[in-house]
């Protein structure tokens, strides 16, 4: 690439002092500098600037010794040697500058663009080459990953314009037709109709605002041993602050056990949402008949997590196979393809015994603005958006920690929040696993 760069930066100062030399011939001639009266006279003015700017370029060239067939080689240099007029290389060098010449009359301009392009392709193929396990087999999967970097850089664009905003809940984002749906509480004020974003490429784009006003709050679906199973803190905040079990995990290293499930769905009014810290009121029981189940050993709350990990007691038996759904086959992580091609997800809810309860992927990556059982609102980052095949919703009051298994029964994620209607949030399983040190048991 650096091969075509350095000739391209040469015939655009070459082109730029052959623009100077034939505008200020121009300027010396009444009939050139002027615009003419008649259509026909004016193409004839025009004509002859073009011939004169070819015969400056030429005569540039073959000054600077721009050899067109030269320009790719190592040894390269501009100007005249006593080597260059022996035999045949001095016919090729009097050729080569000749076309150069031809090309210079183009104008700086077309090497200007031109340059521009080449950047542009080499700093896209350094970006590429950073990526050594990406393979792209045809020039769509090249597109879909310059769009996927692009649809990354304005989610957290997005982020940050909204986070501030009292009332705000969460968005949707259209990408191809550079639009988003906005989702407030009613009342909410301070949104743009239009937001402008710079894209990859330097483009300034504004982006449509539709803003959608939310009956429901977006809240924790936390309502109270197997996955699926309710759970609840023994001194609940409210009697029916509950939960369900995602899943037991185990943590590398020693295998030490535990049940995976939601913070918020364990918590007690005296626990900090920032550092967990064991006050005594962390005895996690079974809401419905209160048989005790075990303790809160660690509770994680920041951008990306709401999860609490729960030491059972020694006479409880934790079963793998989630009802209705069996055993997951592993976890994997939710991405764009999944996107694209709606995936469908599924859980064991705590109010259908008969089925699992579907949606599809609707988003990765997207985060929310979430009401918590303390009535405060919290933002929660890099999550999964689901959306429900039917008018029932994929996530009701008591969901909240449900293990979500995708159409191939890998798992993906646990329920987080929704509005108990047409939208429930996933905090995807590798983040939670990654981040923790843990993996399913």
């Amino acid at each position: 690439m650096d091969k075509v760069i350095q000739p391209t930066i040469v015939l655009l100062i070459l082109s730029l002092i052959t623009e100077k030399i034939a505008n200020f011939i121009k300027l010396q001639y009444d009939s050139l500098a002027s615009k003419q009266n008649t259509d026909f006279a004016e193409k004839n003015r025009e004509k002859k600037i073009q011939t004169m700017s070819i015969f400056v370029g030429t005569a540039i060239a073959l000054i600077a010794k721009a050899n067109l067939f030269d320009f790719f080689k190592d040894d390269f240099n501009l100007f005249w040697i006593p080597d260059d007029f022996k035999g045949w290389k001095l016919l090729s060098n009097i050729v080569g500058s000749i076309i150069s010449g031809m090309f210079l009359s183009l104008g700086s301009k077309f090497f200007h663009d031109l340059l521009d392009i080449l950047l542009q392709v080499k700093n896209l193929k350094r970006k590429l080459n950073e990526k050594a396990d990406w393979e792209f087999d045809n020039i769509n999967e090249v597109d879909d990953y310059i769009k996927g970097n692009d649809i990354k850089r304005l989610k957290i664009f997005l982020d940050d314009t909204f986070k501030g905003v009292q009332g705000y809940f969460f968005y949707e984002l259209d990408y191809e037709n550079q639009a988003v749906n906005v989702h407030v509480k009613e009342g909410t004020t301070g949104i743009q109709n239009t937001i402008p974003f710079k894209t990859l490429t330097g483009k300034t784009k504004l982006l449509r605002v539709k803003i959608v006003v939310e009956e429901n709050d977006i809240k924790t679906l936390s309502s109270a041993i197997k996955p699926s199973d309710e759970i609840a803190n023994q001194q609940a905040y409210r009697n029916a602050l509950k939960g369900s079990v995602a899943y037991p995990v185990l943590r590398n290293g020693d295998n030490k056990k535990f049940i995976l499930t939601c913070y918020h769905a364990v918590w007690n009014e005296n626990h900090d949402w920032d550092i967990f810290i064991p006050i005594g009121k962390e005895d996690v029981v079974h809401p419905i008949n209160g048989s005790p189940i075990g303790k809160i050993k660690f509770a994680f709350k920041n951008s990306w997590l709401d999860v609490a990990l729960i030491e059972t007691n020694l006479n409880i038996s934790i079963d793998i196979s989630v009802p209705l759904l069996n055993i997951p086959k592993a976890v994997r992580k939710i991405d764009e393809t999944d996107k694209r091609r709606k995936t469908t997800l599924k859980i064991k809810s705590i109010t259908n015994n008969a089925a699992p309860t579907t949606g599809f992927v609707d988003d990765v990556d997207v985060s929310a603005n979430i009401k918590y059982p303390d009535g405060k609102f919290r933002e929660l980052s890099n999550l999964i958006r689901i959306k429900p095949y039917s008018n029932l919703p994929f996530s009701i009051g008591g969901d909240s920690g449900a293990l979500v298994v995708d159409e191939w029964n890998y798992a993906v994620g646990i329920i987080v929040a929704g509005n108990e209607k047409d939208v429930t949030f996933a905090i995807p399983i590798k983040t939670i696993l990654d981040n923790l040190n843990l993996k399913l048991n």
